[in-house]
Parts: structure tokens; C-alpha cells; sequence
């Protein structure tokens, strides 16, 4: 019987969860009985030994005990979804296979696909989903200002910051911190339009179109 890519990850996740540990002759019984693919098909796919697939001493996940010799995966989480912020960028899209993935860690010393799933106790799709919101909110931090780095950006002083801003209507799209120590947080978009509005007099962004 032929098991798409999806069927080999679902079933390796599910023995995971369900026997932490274990044996590839006892995982042939178990998947034989449960409609799974065989141990040797998950290792063909994963291209690892099959103590890397599952280490001795694992618990099941699904009865709330954390893998021996794992670290936490509080820890490393968001190391690896670092890494797989890096992969999206290379491959251009979040639709690469777990294959294309493997293939490229191995050539970037990266952590194997198996490594991840297994140190997060996530699953592979749900590591996706969390790196893709972790990557917008990396992409929208950097198009963020504080005051201090607008006026850097527009090359102005604070006074003719403070001017046009409110002139023309440009205010924060974000405040952070406590009340003792707020920093206002502006939009690239809007300190580019404020700097068409403010006259050239040398103390303001050039080169704006």
C-alpha cells in the first residue's frame, strides 16, 4: 500500500504520542494492526536510524510526561522556529515538503525535521503555523519607529518632528511599556508621507519619492 507524505508524518506523531519508545518490531505489530505505515517505510522517508526516531526511555506524550534526555521544549522553541523562518525564506513559501526540508538542513547543518518535532512535542503543521505568526510579527517589529528613531529617519530635530506630526495628523500605531515608561511606536508608511510634507531645509530625509 502506497502513504503519502502526510499519512508517514501523521503515523510517526501518532507513535510518539502514543508509545514514547519503541521497538521497530513492536511498531510493525502496532502499525500492522492500526492501518500504518511500516517502520521501514518511516525510515526510507525520515532517512534516519531508527534510534533517532525514537529514543529508549521516552515516554508517551499523551500521558503528560516530557521525554527523557530531550531538552525542554519551552527552551528551544523559538530556535527552531529561527530556523524554519529560515527555510520559508529560502524556499519563498510555507509549502515545502518535510523531503525538501531534510534535504536543505542537512546541507545548512540545520536540525532535521524529526529533531524539531521531537524537542518541540509539536506537530509539524503547527510548527508551521506558529513560525509564519512569528515571521509577520518579526516583519512588522522592524517597520516600527520609536520617536527617537523617526526623527534619526527623518533627519530632523525633535521640535520639527513634533510640528508636523501633529500638522498633518501623524500619530503612534502602538504604545509598549508601563505607564512610567511608554515608548511610541510609528508606522515606516507614515514617516515616509511625513517626509514629502516637511520642507527641504537640511534637516530633514532625503532621497524620499
Amino acid at each position: 500500500m502506497a502513504y503519502s507524505e502526510e499519512d508517514i508524518i501523521k503515523a510517526y506523531e501518532r507513535a510518539k504520542n502514543v508509545h514514547g519508545y519503541i521497538s521497530r518490531r513492536n511498531y510493525d505489530i502496532w502499525a500492522k494492526e492500526n492501518g500504518l505505515p511500516c517502520a521501514l517505510t518511516l525510515r526510507n522517508y525520515y532517512k534516519v536510524h531508527w534510534s533517532e526516531l525514537f529514543r529508549k526511555g521516552d515516554k508517551p506524550s499523551q500521558h503528560g510526561e516530557a521525554p527523557t534526555e530531550k531538552p525542554k521544549a519551552e527552551y528551544y522553541k523559538n530556535e527552531y522556529l529561527n530556523v524554519l523562518i529560515e527555510a520559508i525564506n529560502h524556499f519563498g513559501h510555507r509549502s515545502f515538503s518535510v523531503r525538501d526540508y531534510n534535504t536543505w538542513a542537512a546541507q545548512n547543518n540545520k536540525p532535521s525535521q524529526v529533531t524539531i518535532v521531537a524537542n518541540t512535542g509539536m506537530q509539524w503543521e503547527d510548527l508551521i503555523e506558529d513560525t509564519m505568526r512569528k515571521k509577520f510579527k518579526n516583519e512588522v517589529m522592524n517597520k516600527l519607529f520609536s520617536q527617537s528613531e523617526a526623527i534619526e529617519y527623518l533627519n530632523c530635530s525633535k521640535l520639527t518632528f513634533i510640528k508636523y506630526a501633529e500638522e498633518y495628523g501623524i500619530k503612534p500605531c502602538k504604545t509598549v511599556g508601563s505607564k512610567r515608561a511608554i515608548t511610541k511606536l510609528y508606522w515606516i508608511d507614515d514617516l515616509d508621507w511625513l517626509a514629502k510634507k516637511m520642507p527641504e531645509h537640511g534637516n530633514r530625509k532625503k532621497n524620499i519619492t
